[in-house]
């Protein structure tokens, strides 16, 4: 009768290690689906992060370049014209031919390099469709 109760016992005891593994094994696999399944999700709010990043650098861009050839280069071209230097300080036939691209680079180095409150309206209302900004829009 002892050896029947000892393998009753021991029946039970294997089941129960049984059950405790098993549910460890199911803890551990649900576990690792809500890892898989946060790591996922964290993937996906990294790469909205980026692409809204990457949107509102190519926005901005874009301002600082219409900026940049709409006011700039024109003023530039202004006072280019205007050089009325003596002959040996006179722009050269290739420094004249160049002029425009000069032009250009610096006065996109200027807008870029500047904080004009023109260039953040522009790029906001890019951003939004053309619509102005509801955070204080330009009058």
């Amino acid at each position: 009768m002892i050896n029947m109760g000892s393998s009753v016992f021991t029946a039970n005891a294997a089941a129960e290690t049984s059950s405790r593994a098993a549910m460890a094994t199911a803890s551990a696999e649900g576990f690792a689906a809500r890892l898989a399944r946060e790591q996922s999700l964290a993937r996906n709010n990294d790469e909205a992060a980026e692409t809204k990043h990457a949107k509102e650098r190519e926005a901005r861009t874009a301002a600082e370049q219409l900026v940049a050839q709409t006011f700039v280069v024109p003023l530039l071209k202004k006072f280019r014209e205007s050089n009325n230097a003596a002959p040996p300080f006179a722009p050269t036939s290739a420094e004249r031919m160049l002029r425009g691209v000069a032009d250009s680079n610096l006065a996109e180095t200027i807008v870029k390099r500047s904080d004009w409150p023109l260039v953040d309206q522009l790029a906001q209302r890019l951003l939004n469709g053309g619509k102005p900004s509801s955070t204080g829009a330009m009058t």
